[in-house]
């Protein structure tokens, strides 16, 4: 992951990023929620999860 990132053009974004820039549906229900979720069910703290997700729910559904 570590030289994949290293690797991208300057202007790579990840495509949830590009789905907010455009104001459309973001899949943060299956990604990062679906990652808060399981972590609460084993007991495994997922901080950094927990927020993104919190600070992109909001966006779920693309702009307001």
């Amino acid at each position: 992951m570590v030289k994949s990132a290293n690797t991208s053009p300057p202007q790579y974004k990840p495509p949830m990023l590009v789905d907010l820039d455009h104001g459309r549906r973001l899949e943060i229900e299956a990604w990062n929620g679906a990652l808060v979720r399981y972590g609460k069910q084993a007991g495994v703290p997922t901080p950094v999860n927990d927020v993104i997700y919190a600070c992109l729910k909001p966006y779920a559904n693309g702009a307001a």
